[in-house]
């Protein structure tokens, strides 16, 4: 794969954000991607699932190999053998021809099958048999054919769950879970979403700017369809705002979203701070409040006491203790 096309894929992924969670999600991208072993994506609907997919399918194969992408929730129960596997000319009525299914179209590529958890226990149970066997016979056909590509499934359903209902085999399960990547909600990685919005707004046509406080309010907002949700949502602004740059005031027209409370907020924090490599976290995180409340009201103990929701003389105690810190490490 060329430089060139490196740079277009990477710049089409953005979507996935540069959080503490999503770059572990990148890092096992880059581990995984190299192999032919099945890979398990999870997440919820709209936080960005194929984009994972099809980024694990161009870090390998690049455009030279066949991406294809199967919604196992959109094909009929009746059809669902036929389009995966094909099936030969006369098999059932309408079939005038021969007819190629998606294994074959992907050839040595990736298929990926989003929404795994909606195919049908019978060719759930085939499905394993072409992950075993790495071959796979088309529907009323007499020759096994060799399946020499990558399949990447992915779900935004609890299978485990359906296993004990009996909706899921155990077996493709483990087939399938060999390489897990669990992708987080936007909720779980709210720093993301100005570098999202950036992003799409860039994208959106016609382009439009947003300024700090629009971008502020956006971040605010509970996003429950994720990535897709909000993409949609700049997509919607740029089309139908009248004024450019976008304001705080046309970010509450156009969005009837629940702002995240503050004690979501502060979990949120919480949990990124822990992902941290350092001592003392409790320490580091209180001396960061105090010095970024001084940066912003500008030296002043009592506006910076204000921010923080303290008295003056806690700031006044903080700051002397960090002072005191500053001198013993000279």
């Amino acid at each position: 794969m060329n430089r060139h096309c490196i740079h277009e894929t990477l710049d089409d992924v953005m979507v996935v954000g540069s959080s503490a969670k999503m770059a572990r999600v990148m890092r096992m991208v880059v581990k995984i991607a190299p192999s032919t072993l099945p890979v398990l994506i999870t997440g919820p609907t709209g936080s960005g699932k194929e984009v994972i997919a099809s980024l694990i399918h161009h870090m390998r194969d690049g455009p030279r190999l066949p991406f294809v992408d199967v919604n196992c929730a959109a094909i009929p129960e009746s059809l669902v053998e036929s389009l995966l596997f094909g099936h030969e000319k006369g098999i059932f009525t309408g079939a005038s021809g021969r007819h190629e299914g998606y294994f074959g179209i992907a050839g040595k590529g990736t298929l990926f099958l989003d929404e795994i958890g909606e195919l049908p226990l019978a060719q759930q149970a085939k499905l394993l048999r072409v992950i075993e066997t790495r071959e796979y016979r088309p529907l009323g056909g007499a020759v096994n054919f060799p399946f020499e590509g990558r399949i990447i499934a992915a779900t935004h359903t609890d299978l485990e769950a359906m296993i004990d209902d009996r909706k899921f085999r155990e077996d493709l399960f483990y087939r399938l879970n060999v390489l897990k990547l669990e992708v987080p909600p936007l909720s779980e990685r709210r720093q993301d979403l100005p570098e999202l919005v950036r992003f799409f707004r860039h994208r959106a046509s016609p382009s439009v700017e947003f300024t700090d406080d629009a971008i502020k309010a956006l971040a605010s907002l509970e996003w429950p369809g994720n990535v897709r949700q909000l993409k949609n949502t700049i997509d919607k602004i740029s089309l139908l705002a009248d004024e450019n740059p976008v304001t705080e005031k046309t970010i509450q027209a156009f969005t009837e979203g629940k702002r995240a409370s503050p004690f979501d907020v502060l979990e949120r924090l919480a949990d990124e701070i822990l992902t941290l490599e350092c001592d003392n976290k409790v320490g580091e995180m209180e001396a960061a409040l105090i010095r970024r409340s001084l940066a912003l009201a500008r030296g002043n103990k009592s506006q910076a006491a204000r921010l923080l929701g303290v008295h003056r003389k806690v700031v006044e105690r903080k700051f002397k203790s960090l002072s005191r810190c500053s001198a013993d490490v000279k």
